[in-house]
């Protein structure tokens, strides 16, 4: 299966700030539980259009939220445009360490 994996606890941060629980918003996506938590914990790939849907449901902007996992993913792949905007989504979303 093609898809991004990794950044499962950003996704899990972002889908409890929106007050989703894990059945809830699997639910609003189309997808199981299961499938849900597998991305979660990074044990299945998040596909494109899984993360379309999540971008709708979570008020994100779809370009965004993808080039988000992308660069979290892989981080040599930061364009300069959107540098800004994705040190805002990990800034509100991934704790610090």
């Amino acid at each position: 299966m093609k898809g991004i994996l990794g950044a499962g606890m950003v996704l899990t941060k972002m889908r409890e700030k929106a007050g989703y629980n894990q059945k809830e918003f699997a639910k609003v996506l189309g997808t199981s539980q299961s499938t849900l938590c597998k991305i979660e914990s990074n044990k299945r790939r998040v596909s494109l259009e899984m993360l379309e849907r999540m971008a709708t449901c979570l008020d994100y902007r779809e370009e965004s939220i993808i080039l988000y996992f992308l660069s979290y993913r892989y981080p040599n792949l930061m364009l300069c445009h959107i540098r800004e905007e994705v040190r805002t989504m990990e800034k509100e979303f991934v704790r610090a360490t």
